[in-house]
């Protein structure tokens, strides 16, 4: 699955229930004004191989465990 939402002038923090959609391979958030620190949760989505998040106003490390 593919959740493409770049920008569409999301203006919030990056919602770590994304982490729920277990079946995400591709996560694009790009050209947003989304704020805060990269949720660890990321790391949960086990399918997941691509995201792009430039553009934003995130901060931290890409998750451990990130594309294992």
């Amino acid at each position: 699955m593919t959740l493409n939402v770049a920008r569409n002038r999301i203006d919030s923090k990056f919602p770590p229930r994304l982490s729920r959609l277990k079946n995400l391979h591709s996560l694009n958030v790009a050209h947003n004004m989304i704020r805060g620190q990269i949720p660890s949760e990321l790391a949960d989505i086990v399918e997941l191989s691509e995201i792009q998040f430039q553009y934003n106003s995130l901060y931290g490390s890409i998750p451990s465990g990130f594309g294992r």
